[in-house]
């Protein structure tokens, strides 16, 4: 967008990929708020024969607040029909990540959410849940020089909806719920940032909690004792992360990882946790998505099916003690993108 002489505005946001441009001897006057997201930009240009162009706002209402999001819904149906044979395969996929940024001076602040849910339906049975991860994580970060900081970090895992054995929504052999298990880790903590989205934050004081909120959840399931609904940790941890890093064009991933050890039982065992996603850009609506979330904890013995195994005794579910919970999926997404802006205060 190109602007000539006097141009005024209560409000001024230039959103993701957008670009303004004044030419010279014109004027841009916000008078209220003004926000440039990351991604887009706002120039101002001057010649050797025109006076320069300016760019007005009141002070103090740059703001410096930033929330993006993105939605992405996928899916599959197929069906099969023989002489004898029957079927339809259903699957619903739901990716949702929004982002809250907050940069002044030396100190930056980013809230960040993720949740993916994967519901399948296979001929004449039950509806099932595939995936189901719920993530938010939140750093403080206060600039200690240009790329390494002093800050805080808190992470969060739970999920959204009940979790059972089989994974079949009429099962009711209730393994996890929302907030059952919550794993919450915190420290303070010294990290390093640079300008290809690549951090990496390392605490020697931090806790780690457990909790176990739904009453129908075996809390012996995630390390806690028998009637025990809360368990807390004191350890260390380590945190590698990479945004939106660019492989090739279009080709982009972005990774979070999370080693912890308990320092006052069985030190030098690492639990952790991570989750991963490699996008690919077909085009401004449609992408391909390949998202990949691991848990592993060492209290962790949580029964999940393996097989079914048939014998003289008839046909039984036979089980294994699990400290691992792996989720992986692999779909064709329709792309929702919005950027926000928060109002400055008078």
């Amino acid at each position: 967008m190109l602007l000539t002489n006097v141009t005024w505005s209560h409000d001024l946001y230039v959103g993701s990929g957008a670009a303004i441009t004044t030419l010279p001897g014109s004027v841009l006057f916000a008078g209220s708020n003004a926000s440039v997201n990351s991604v887009a930009s706002l120039t101002t240009t001057s010649d050797a024969t025109a006076s320069g162009s300016s760019f007005i706002g009141l002070a103090d209402t740059l703001s410096p607040w930033t929330r993006s999001g993105h939605l992405s819904l996928g899916g599959t149906f197929n069906f099969v029909f023989g002489k004898s044979l029957k079927k339809s395969n259903l699957n619903i996929i739901e990716n949702t990540t929004y982002k809250i940024e907050y940069h002044k001076n030396k100190m930056n602040q980013i809230h960040s959410f993720h949740h993916t849910l994967s519901i399948s339906k296979h001929g004449k049975d039950q509806f099932q849940i595939d995936n189901d991860n719920l993530l938010y994580a939140y750093r403080l970060e206060i600039d200690h020089t240009k790329k390494y900081h002093f800050g805080f970090l808190l992470d969060l895992r739970t999920q959204s909806a009940p979790g059972t054995s089989t994974g079949s929504i009429d099962d009711k052999s209730r393994i996890s719920n929302f907030f059952s298990p919550a794993i919450i880790t915190e420290g303070v903590t010294y990290g390093y940032n640079n300008d290809k989205g690549i951090h990496v934050t390392y605490s020697p004081l931090s806790g780690k909690h457990t909790l176990v909120l739904d009453k129908n959840v075996d809390p012996t399931y995630y390390g806690l004792d028998e009637g025990k609904r809360v368990q807390h940790e004191m350890g260390t941890f380590l945190a590698l992360g990479i945004h939106g890093l660019q492989i090739i064009k279009n080709f982009t991933l972005s990774s979070e990882v999370l080693f912890f050890s308990n320092y006052l039982n069985d030190f030098g065992a690492i639990d952790f946790s991570s989750n991963n996603t490699i996008n690919i850009d077909l085009n401004k609506w449609i992408s391909l998505k390949y998202i990949l979330v691991m848990n592993y904890d060492n209290d962790h013995n949580v029964p999940v099916s393996q097989d079914l195994v048939t014998n003289y005794t008839g046909t039984t579910l036979v089980y294994t003690q699990s400290k691992v919970k792996f989720s992986n999926i692999l779909f064709l997404s329709l792309n929702i993108n919005y950027n926000l802006k928060k109002r400055s205060n008078k």
